[in-house]
């Protein structure tokens, strides 16, 4: 019953042409849904504890349920502070498209990707329901409880998934083909959590908690709505809410205007957002303007926060009054669903190209790491956060991952450090973030501005070159208003290095301090500004080279195009190379021509890694001097010669008109499988360097040559096909491709074939293994009539597991969550009778509403449609035990419950004779 129970309880709302069955499943198919069923149960019964001591005390207080302040914002009371105070949610007005650059990713776009947000489904919670038959968006919104519309939620959801198609275009939500389901800010945290288990990416929630009403030590502070945040997050690591910043910057509270985030603004592993006016072309940080109100951080702890900002400043939308109503609205409840939308395109993005979506600490990384700088000085503030979303940069970067970009999803184990090589392509700034979605923090005492860092996995970036190590930004909640620094990070679950005016190679390492909670941590890492064009400057193309610096076409993203250094010397007719002899290289040459240098990269040899070759230079000196000759070998491919045996050092020759140098080169067994450049270098009385910059003679000269570094097969041929006739013979080809594996019979390459464990027909045991049927035979294929008494066949192969009417193999048939026709409920989910879900699948009828849900004892069913009645009703608790039944008649009944029964959750299950429903219904009392 455990099984049952959990589906039951993850019950996310019917979606209409959202993500596909498929892509969900692909979502959570490493999700707990175990733990995820443990919160929400904990989410939803904590909301209605709280919920019920909150209406107990506005009786003795004369506290008002619900209040709406001179701006319009709807305030409804949800909880009591551990200090007494009431709290309410409130929605966060205060009195897009272009800004956050959505519009580039649309049809006709400039970035030609035809996004609109088709197929993709985001979820928002708000102080009521959308308007489903608003014309910007009809059906399109799907209602998860079945409350009443709202103008301020109607508003956001056209900011989401308006169309473009009514008021000239002016109304066009950021994913204006997409979908969308609609809650009430009731019980959010468990709504939220069954959603994020059934596969949702993208939510909104364009509400909070006023810090004009709070007390001061809640102003920062990580509470429990923050934590329970990170906690659904963390087990539902796909899953990315925006979450308003708030509007109380010119409430009075603070005379600086720092300092007030509150509830579920102050998480650590979503998108918190604040609200800017429009910017129709940016040009600098001065193009982003902040809003009067949006409220600023920090955290108590210090962290980053605002993540982003959006426009939120004179946003039209649809409005509720009616099918076509619109008006402008004003907050950072307008900027959040911006940033949702937007957040849903590049997750469409994503998948396009990859055939998966992204984590949701990659989709916060990227849309953090691409912002556009905003604010008095570089580096990310309490104010605007890491800047204005740019929806085209963070589509670039996923168009270009692993050419000028990289994003990758990587799991940092315990005690172990990460490192990748990049090289900078100069022309613009190198980047590199890294964010993750860290485990729920632990909630502090009620102290003013606590410092005790929230973080419980602390990851570091570097960026190294040479003896620099370059180090990520941070801020000081001490001093908000200060420029960002550069130091070590000990508060943040992202971290951006930025190196201005980069050149060459860097190094980027991660690593950890302490432990690991949890074990491995997984990351994202992001990084752009690298060498991704090819070399004639055109992107896309297929690589193909001459050699390593002259480009015939094509993308060095595909195949490396690494740029040497120079070596040129200004005199050489009385020191040059005469001859040069390696493996089958074996070139006469002259007094070089151009400037000491002559390039013979045309010409190739291949050797292979762990085995020596012998190199012989010929050195032609004029007149009583000294030259000396080192070779050198780019080994481990990374565009150039300093690193560990990189070089050979041949020794020197005096006064010889024509003389022979001699060495021994050993190629490391780690070397790069690629062609690379050996560097022929002699000067004048020193020993020579490889570059121009290293040069202290001007009489010498260089010669560059291909090397193709190559596996060789076990007849010591390169690049052979493995063929072997035993694991110590071989026939021809790789033993790296293809293991030896001895058969039964002592010999070796055979097909497996055997008749039982023991005896062996023919072919390789090691392929086919050997198990014992229930009757004792051999080989069989397991058909079993029950647990006990064996047909025939292998227990090994299919195991036996009672089905729900205590028979034994069947296939699950199953009529309701509680009731089963015939089958194993162990294997086979409810409404359904083969493969695994994680999900009621409903039937749906036209129309089912449930009113008001949450409820005290009563509720109105209200069905629509052809509908034969009578129909029968269930209300089933937690354990699926029916705790009432009833048959209706009408098309509008009143269902009248127990008014014993507990507060909580309940599932209400409508049966005709060709449809079943199953809704969630909260009772309150």
């Amino acid at each position: 019953m455990k099984k049952l129970l959990l589906l039951i309880l993850l019950v996310p709302s019917i979606i209409v042409n959202g993500q596909t069955k498929a892509e969900r499943e692909k979502i959570t198919s490493n999700y707990n849904m175990e733990k995820l069923k443990l919160i929400e149960q904990q989410f939803s019964t904590q909301f209605n504890e709280d919920y019920n001591e909150a209406l107990r005390l506005a009786k003795i207080k004369n506290w008002p349920l619900n209040k709406v302040d001179k701006n319009g914002n709807l305030s409804m009371l949800i909880g009591v502070h551990n200090t007494g105070e009431p709290i309410y949610y409130t929605e966060l007005n205060f009195e897009a498209g272009e800004t956050s650059r959505a519009n580039t990713l649309y049809p006709g776009g400039s970035l030609g990707l035809n996004l609109t947000g088709a197929g993709m489904t985001a979820g928002i919670w708000d102080g009521g329901s959308a308007r489903v038959s608003h014309e910007l968006f009809e059906g399109r919104v799907t209602l998860g409880d079945g409350s009443s519309s709202s103008a301020h939620s109607t508003h956001c959801a056209g900011t989401i998934i308006g169309s473009d198609a009514f008021k000239n275009g002016d109304a066009t939500g950021m994913a204006y083909e997409a979908n969308l389901t609609s809650y009430k800010w009731n019980n959010d945290l468990a709504e939220m959590t069954t959603e994020a288990a059934g596969g949702m990416l993208i939510s909104s929630h364009s509400y909070g908690i006023p810090a004009s009403s709070s007390p001061s030590y809640y102003l920062g502070k990580y509470d429990e709505y923050a934590r329970d945040l990170d906690d659904i997050i963390y087990n539902a690591p796909y899953y990315l809410p925006s979450i308003a910043a708030g509007n109380d910057r010119t409430a009075g509270i603070n005379s600086t205007g720092y300092d007030i985030l509150t509830g579920m603004g102050c998480n650590k592993n979503a998108m918190t957002v604040a609200a800017v006016y429009e910017v129709t072309n940016y040009t600098g940080p001065s193009s982003v303007v902040m809003s009067s109100f949006s409220s600023w951080g920090p955290t108590d702890d210090g962290r980053i926060k605002p993540d982003i900002s959006a426009k939120g400043v004179d946003m039209y939308s649809s409005k509720d009054n009616s099918n076509s109503s619109y008006g402008t609205m004003s907050g950072t409840s307008m900027a959040c669903p911006s940033v949702a939308g937007t957040l849903v395109l590049l997750q469409q993005h994503y998948n396009n190209v990859n055939g998966n979506f992204m984590l949701a600490s990659t989709l916060r990384g990227l849309a953090l790491h691409t912002a556009d700088e905003a604010g008095n000085s570089d580096g990310p503030d309490y104010e605007f956060g890491w800047g204005l979303i740019n929806a085209r940069r963070a589509a670039e970067a996923i168009t270009n991952n692993g050419n000028s970009s990289i994003i990758n999803e990587i799991i940092l184990n315990p005690g172990q450090t990460y490192t990748i090589n990049v090289t900078a392509s100069g022309l613009e700034d190198l980047m590199a973030t890294i964010a993750w979605t860290d485990i729920e923090g632990v909630v502090g005492p009620n102290t003013v501005d606590d410092r005790t860092p929230i973080l419980i996995n602390d990851l570091d970036i570097r960026i190294t070159q040479g003896g620099s190590t370059n180090m990520p930004w941070k801020l000081d909640p001490g001093s908000p208003s200060n420029a960002a620094t550069q130091g070590d990070n000990i508060v943040d679950n992202i971290e951006k290095v930025e190196i201005t005016s980069p050149s060459g190679i860097y190094t980027i390492t991660i690593t950890h301090k302490g432990i690991l909670t949890g074990g491995g941590q997984t990351f994202s890492l992001i990084v752009t500004g690298l060498i991704g064009n090819d070399c004639n400057g055109v992107f896309g193309g297929t690589a193909y080279f001459d050699n390593c610096g002259v480009c015939v076409g094509g993308n060095t993203g595909l195949t490396p195009c690494i740029s040497y250094c120079t070596s040129t010397y200004t005199e050489s007719g009385s020191e040059y190379i005469s001859n040069v002899q390696f493996n089958t290289i074996n070139n006469a040459s002259g007094d070089a021509t151009t400037n000491g240098y002559e390039d013979y990269t045309s010409m190739t040899t291949t050797v292979v890694p762990g085995m020596s070759y012998t190199i012989d230079v010929t050195v032609n000196t004029v007149g009583n001097y000294t030259d000396h000759c080192q070779v050198f070998f780019d080994w481990n491919y990374d565009g150039d010669f300093y690193d560990t045996g990189e070089m050979v050092d041949l020794g020197d020759i005096t006064n010889v008109t024509s003389g022979v140098l001699s060495g021994n080169v050993v190629v490391p067994a780690g070397a790069t499988l690629n062609t690379i450049i050996m560097r022929v270098n002699i000067e004048y009385n020193v020993n020579p360097e490889p570059c121009d910059q290293d040069h202290t003679s001007e009489w010498g000269e260089t010669e560059d040559y291909s090397i193709i570094i190559s596996s060789v097969d076990c007849n010591g041929d390169v690049g052979g096909t493995a063929e072997m006739d035993s694991c110590g013979t071989c026939v021809g080809g790789n033993t790296g491709l293809i293991a030896c594996i001895q058969d039964c019979y002592g010999d070796w390459g055979g097909t497996a074939v055997t008749d039982n464990c023991g005896i062996c027909v023919d072919g390789n045991t090691g392929l086919t293994a050997c198990a014992q049927d229930c009757h004792g035979d051999w080989g069989g294929t397991a058909v079993t009539d029950n647990c006990g008494t064996c047909v025939d066949g292998n227990t090994g192969l299919i195991a036996c597991i009672q089905d729900c009417n205590t028979d034994w193999g069947g296939m699950a048939i199953i009529d309701s969550c509680g009731i089963c026709a015939g089958g194993n409920t162990g294997i086979i989910p409810i409404f359904n009778v083969s493969g695994c879900i994680t999900g009621i699948q409903t039937n749906t009828v036209d129309a089912l509403n449930i009113y008001p849900n949450p409820f005290e004892n009563s509720f109105t069913l209200q069905l629509s449609g052809n509908i034969a009645f009578p129909v029968n009703v269930e209300v089933l608790d937690y354990l699926g035990r029916k705790v009432h039944t009833q048959t209706i008649t009408t098309s509008a009944t009143e269902i009248i419950l127990n008014n014993q029964l507990s507060s909580g959750t309940y599932f209400l299950k409508v049966m005709t004779e060709s449809t079943q429903i199953v809704k969630r219904i909260i009772k309150m009392k």
